[in-house]
């Protein structure tokens, strides 16, 4: 293929710029290409440069000050800023461009965790739960989702036999105030309950994702190019052995989260064990991914296995990591990393 003229660069850039502009205004689609910018600007800088992804991540981050609630703004500038410098700054080695990502979500992360400490006087997880539970309240559709939350057993009631006095009127549900406050009262102290562990697994999960999806993307495209990318292909990737045995360590956060009777101990544990949780569940799923690979599936199809394995029986790619960790069934390791025990 020849190499492309400087218009043709020019169009996917000022096409995605376009594209966010008239979106903002709808709210959902700009949030959704916030949280995909990295995709974006990685394609982006691979198409038309580091200038051109620049521009689109300039370009997201004005739309989202201007739409979004300008308490967000911090975040949002911090988030593009840390987006654009992941992928325009050149790297010879996979090691620093995930560390690159990786600090992009750590920062952010870190940013909405100062708002929301500033915002709840200093009691993150009940401020949380205040807000979200004040937001359904003020909801139309808030009786509608109290009845689900108590069918998920999120939302209790006292002194019924597992029915909730409800009405349907012209299509939609109504219950009574006191009703209605009991639901809103228990899910709140359900999510202060449940927040903590949810926020840890959001926070390592797109952590991790930030930093390994624009990797693979980027080399995608240079093998495309028939370049040579800076990691192995998914399905080679393995932990080191000393490293398997410090994450294996880290599964005894969670019995220390249980144990402990909140604070900070309990955040430490719970994220010690999200670090666990997904580290073998990453490396069960490369396994997967090469058992597929010999099978002859086709790459897309392999993917898809992968994604729809790990979101809904995730404890499987957890144990082919851990047997994958402990038999090295892949040779993938070196002779003296795989005699050891």
């Amino acid at each position: 293929m020849g190499e492309r003229r400087p218009e043709q660069k020019l169009f996917v850039p000022i096409a995605v710029m376009v594209t966010i502009a008239v979106t903002a205004r709808l709210g959902f689609p700009l949030l959704i290409a916030l949280l995909i910018l990295p995709l974006i600007a990685v394609w982006i800088e691979d198409s038309a440069g580091i200038f051109a992804a620049a521009a689109v991540c300039a370009t997201a981050g004005v739309a989202g000050g201007m739409i979004l609630p300008p308490e967000l703004l911090p975040l949002v500038i911090v988030w593009c800023v840390g987006v654009c410098c992941a992928a325009c700054i050149p790297v010879k080695k996979a090691t620093v461009r995930f560390a690159l990502w990786a600090g992009a979500s750590l920062a952010a992360w870190m940013t909405m965790l100062i708002m929301l400490w500033q915002a709840t006087g200093g009691q993150p997880v009940p401020g949380l739960a205040k807000m979200m539970t004040d937001v359904i309240s003020q909801s139309p559709e808030r009786d509608t989702f109290l009845l689900n939350a108590y069918s998920m057993g999120l939302s209790r009631l006292k002194g019924t036999a597992g029915l909730i006095p409800a009405l349907r009127v012209m299509g939609s549900v109504v219950i009574a105030e006191a009703t209605r406050n009991q639901l809103l009262w228990s899910l709140r102290v359900s999510l202060e309950r449940q927040l903590p562990s949810l926020m840890c697994d959001a926070f390592v999960l797109q952590t991790a994702l930030t930093a390994v999806l624009p990797s693979l993307m980027k080399d995608s495209r240079l093998r495309r190019r028939g370049e040579k990318g800076l990691m192995p292909p998914p399905e080679k990737w393995y932990i080191p052995r000393r490293w398997g045995m410090a994450i294996l360590a880290l599964a005894l956060g969670g019995l220390f989260a249980v144990m402990s009777d909140g604070g900070v101990d309990r955040y430490m544990g719970l994220m010690c064990y999200s670090v666990f949780r997904l580290a073998f569940i990453g490396q069960g799923l490369c396994l997967l991914l090469w058992l597929e690979k010999r099978m002859g599936i086709r790459s897309t199809a392999r993917s898809i296995w992968a994604v729809v394995l790990s979101v809904i029986l995730p404890v499987i790619p957890l144990v082919m990591g851990m047997i994958d960790q402990s038999r090295d069934g892949r040779n993938l390791r070196p002779k003296k990393e795989a005699g050891q025990e």
